[in-house]
This record gives C-alpha cells, sequence and structure tokens, in this order.
C-alpha cells in the first residue's frame, strides 16, 4: 500500500472514529425507556412485516432492498417520525437483542435523504433501461 493509500484510510478510520461516539450508560438507559414505547405501535411491527427489516433482530443496518422497502412503508414513514420524536441521544447505542450498534439520530435524520437517493437511482436505472430498449 503507499504512503497515500495509508495516509487516506487512517484518516477516514480516525474521523469515523471521531464522530462515532458510544452512548453513556444513562444515555442507553434513558433511549431503552423511551424507544421502548415504540415497540407496542402497529407501525413497528408492520414495518417489520413489510421491509423485512427490524431493529430488535437485525445485526446490520437495512440493505438497500430493505431501505426501498422502508421507503414505500407507510407503516416505516410512521415508525421513522414516532422514533424522531421521542428525541433519541446522538450517540452510538447497542441494541440489546441483537448486538447492532447504529445512532438512532442518524437513521432517522437520514430516512428521507436515503430515499430519495434510492429513488433518484431507480429513477435513473428504469429510464437508462427505457432508453436502451
Amino acid at each position: 500500500m503507499n504512503t497515500k493509500t495509508f495516509l487516506a484510510v487512517a484518516a477516514a478510520a480516525f474521523v469515523g472514529s471521531a464522530v462515532a461516539e458510544t452512548c453513556s450508560s444513562t444515555d442507553q438507559t434513558s433511549a431503552y425507556s423511551s424507544l421502548a414505547s415504540v415497540l407496542t405501535l402497529s407501525s413497528f411491527q408492520g414495518c417489520a412485516d413489510e421491509s423485512g427489516f427490524s431493529l430488535l433482530y437485525s445485526t446490520s443496518l437495512p440493505d438497500d432492498a430493505q431501505y426501498e422497502k422502508m421507503c414505500a412503508s407507510d407503516n416505516c414513514k410512521s415508525l421513522i417520525e414516532s422514533v424522531a420524536a421521542l428525541n433519541p441521544p446522538d450517540c452510538d447505542l447497542t441494541v440489546p437483542t441483537s448486538g447492532l450498534v447504529l445512532n438512532v439520530v442518524d437513521l432517522t435524520s437520514g430516512f428521507s435523504t436515503k430515499c430519495s437517493s434510492l429513488s433518484s437511482t431507480s429513477t435513473s436505472t428504469t429510464s437508462t433501461a427505457s432508453s436502451a430498449a
């Protein structure tokens, strides 16, 4: 590996580690208490059923196929809004049932942007395929 590549990788790793802050035990306890309320919402199970993604059991963030289903799901949109309204802490939270580590604020605040990017990718792919035909 050349020096420039090594420095770029090292810088990216440093920036990633500086940005990702683990929740304190107080933040985690508070987040678990408030986020537990969404488990009783019909949109919670509805979103999992419609997208194939459940925060309770997934060990990674949704893939693009799951995001596409989530973006098309009214249950998922409602769930994301409900979670965001709880003002979760802006730090890396460990989901106790799966071990998944995620920043809930990033997931909720980036949802619309992710949906838009997938929609534009899908649209450009569709229009490219149509013009090629």
